[in-house]
């Protein structure tokens, strides 16, 4: 993090109207997959923030980093740990929230990411991790698309945002 008041930021996010769950990293849009739209993403990373400031509605928050009230975990239920360790347990608790008639927020708090990659340490050495990677995560992927077909597909984008992101597309 590269400035002190990054988690100041999270907070108060929370304290907008309708908030829920705040974040750094995420996507305006999920497909009924459950898969991302990944020019719908709007993260602080730097060296390029896309966010907007102070933040933007978006349809999930990664796990990189989350913000929730307690009240509203317990509420929820918690974390669905069905999920394992990587794949899926972000977009589950985005979707919990969504369920509860709140917002999810990305935050513009810039920060340097140093450990991408750390799940797939070891993929070029060992196929079968990979392959053992990929079918965990088309299980969750799977698990998450059945759970919230209610929510999916899912876009927080308006209309003009909408028509704007497709002609530039289209156009590009």
């Amino acid at each position: 993090m590269v400035e002190p008041a990054w988690l100041a930021r999270l907070i108060a996010a929370l304290a907008e109207p309708g908030a829920g769950l705040s974040g750094l990293y995420g996507a305006k849009r999920l497909r009924a997959s459950g898969r991302l739209v990944g020019r719908t993403v709007v993260h602080s990373l730097l060296p390029s923030p896309t966010v907007r400031a102070p933040w933007e509605d978006v349809a999930f928050v990664d796990a990189v980093c989350l913000c929730i009230s307690r009240r509203l975990l317990d509420s929820i239920g918690g974390l669905d740990e069905g999920y394992g360790f990587y794949h899926g347990i972000d977009r589950d608790l985005s979707l919990a929230v969504a369920d509860r008639g709140r917002r999810c927020l990305i935050v513009h708090a810039p920060f340097w990411h140093h450990g991408g990659k750390t799940r797939t340490r070891g993929f070029n050495e060992d196929p079968e991790l990979e392959r053992g990677d990929r079918a965990r995560r088309d299980s969750a992927l799977a698990r998450f698309t059945e759970k919230f077909r209610h929510r999916l597909p899912r876009d927080v984008r308006g209309r003009r945002e909408r028509v704007r992101d497709w002609l530039r597309t289209r156009l590009a």
